[in-house]
């Protein structure tokens, strides 16, 4: 068999998830109609360069489309713990791009929070700096020290990604999606069992290499970031979408899971 040999690089691949992509037709019409509003939208949108939320959001708003465009393409190639980790990466797009929507100021906070990353990896470099080998001489305490200074002068927030859930009225999403997409992004033991085919003694029989159905629930969340994202540039940007996208709502609450 051509999957056999080529896995989901093969021609058989598509014949497997045929059936797949017919039993879930509506989900698919949905998220491309959706993508399609999106980069509709996206072209409507009037930036101003020297207004840091409208940059920085309209940057978030392509981030988010394209990887809900992976996720759309890898859900039909039967790659469903690829869709999860891609879908968390959503995830931690949009709920940056809702605060700014709702936050006077945030933009600003979230292109200056670069400055405490840099200063992490600096940290990093400078505990090790055999294994950064050349990259370690372009670093010093010095500069370390001096970024510091800006980051506690400037008094640059810490944004970790459950408080800015918090803060954006998304702890529910976050908490209950967000977590459980975290252990196929950090391959926990709990994500192998995918992998593996058991009996009902629990004895491993054969490794199951796909492919393997992204779920309804998760087609849900994905759909969900995504209308997060189009109603948070709907809101920055005053594009007077409101009725499209609760439309879209209404759609995605009526398709049965």
């Amino acid at each position: 068999m051509d999957f056999d040999l080529m896995s989901f690089l093969g021609k058989q691949i598509d014949e497997l998830m045929e059936p797949v992509l017919e039993q879930n037709a509506d989900w698919y019409k949905l998220m491309y109609e959706l993508n399609q509003f999106a980069n509709n939208l996206r072209f409507r949108m009037a930036i101003n360069q020297d207004n840091v939320a409208e940059v920085v959001s309209a940057a978030l708003l392509i981030k988010a489309t394209n990887t809900f465009q992976s996720v759309i393409l890898l859900s039909r190639k039967g790659l469903a713990a690829d869709c999860g980790t891609l879908t968390r990466s959503l995830m931690e797009t949009v709920i940056p791009l809702k605060l700014i929507s709702q936050k006077q100021g945030f933009a600003w906070d979230f292109v200056r929070y670069e400055k405490r990353k840099r200063q992490k990896l600096i940290n990093v470099i400078l505990k090790d700096s055999d294994t950064f080998g050349e990259i370690a001489n372009q670093v010093s305490e010095g500069i370390r020290d001096s970024l510091k200074k800006e980051i506690e002068e400037e008094d640059i927030p810490e944004l970790k990604i459950e408080d800015l859930a918090k803060k954006a009225g998304m702890t529910t999403f976050y908490q209950l999606a967000y977590r459980q997409l975290s252990e196929d992004a950090h391959t926990t033991i709990w994500s192998l069992n995918r992998y593996l085919n058991t009996d009902q003694e629990g004895n491993v029989t054969e490794l199951d290499n796909g492919p393997q159905i992204f779920g309804a629930a998760d087609f849900r969340t994905a759909a969900y970031c995504i209308l997060i994202a189009l109603d948070s540039v709907n809101e920055i940007f005053k594009l007077e979408s409101d009725s499209e996208l609760k439309g879209f709502e209404t759609r995605l609450l009526a398709i049965q899971l």
